[in-house]
């Protein structure tokens, strides 16, 4: 079932990018919160608050076109960016290749976050707009490599679908235990606070939280974790 459900979610993503890369305009006019050709202000706030060393390995999860994955490299970050989207992932190496700088900083695969292996820890991991994709009856594998790969006294930013999100209404009769399904069987999932402060509270301590508001208005979660398990 994995493999059926990373397709639909891959075949869902590579529409929208090459629909966005397609119109030739500057990405923040599409209303996407994922579109955006410009660093999430939350995110460059958190590393500028925690004024992070610039050796640590940082992973983003979904990059997508590469929007924080491109300005952390700029930063002079090592940086991993993953994401099931070739589109994408093509994408982000032309802008890499055009950008000599942030070559050796800046490593890109395309593969989903369920498939992928890594030798060493991250310090720093981000998921913008992963997680609220990803099936439940997955979400304990995702759970578990995070754990595997998010280092000690490191940190781990989420940014997923709030229930106040303008679209619940439209999505919440699409289906069960809270999975929303677009009609191509795209999933959506709308989450409390709660219910992901359930979710990770087993090893991850909440360092922040906020609601913040994407390119329309939506309404999104922010929650920065820090792993301080021994």
């Amino acid at each position: 079932m994995i493999n059926s459900c990373e397709n639909i979610e891959e075949k869902h993503y590579d529409s929208v990018w090459n629909s966005i890369i397609q119109s030739n305009i500057d990405s923040d006019n599409l209303g996407c919160h994922f579109s955006s050709v410009n660093p999430r202000m939350e995110i460059v706030k958190i590393v500028n608050k925690y004024n992070f060393n610039k050796d640590i390995n940082i992973l983003d999860v979904g990059c997508g076109l590469g929007r924080n994955s491109i300005w952390l490299a700029q930063e002079g970050y090592k940086v991993t960016a993953i994401d099931l989207s070739s589109i994408a992932i093509n994408y982000l190496k032309r802008q890499i290749n055009r950008e000599i700088q942030i070559k050796e900083k800046l490593l890109v695969q395309k593969i989903s976050f369920l498939d992928f292996h890594s030798s060493h820890k991250y310090q720093f991991v981000i998921d913008d707009g992963c997680f609220h994709h990803i099936h439940p009856i997955f979400r304990n594998e995702y759970i578990s490599k995070l754990n595997c790969i998010i280092d000690k006294n490191s940190y781990y930013c989420l940014i997923c679908f709030n229930d106040k999100h303008c679209l619940f209404e439209k999505y919440q009769n699409r289906g069960i235990d809270n999975i929303h399904y677009a009609e191509n069987k795209h999933i959506s999932i709308f989450y409390s606070k709660d219910e992901i402060l359930n979710i990770y509270s087993s090893f991850l301590n909440l360092v922040h939280y906020d609601e913040i508001h994407g390119l329309k208005g939506e309404m999104l979660h922010l929650f920065l974790f820090k792993n301080e398990n021994i």
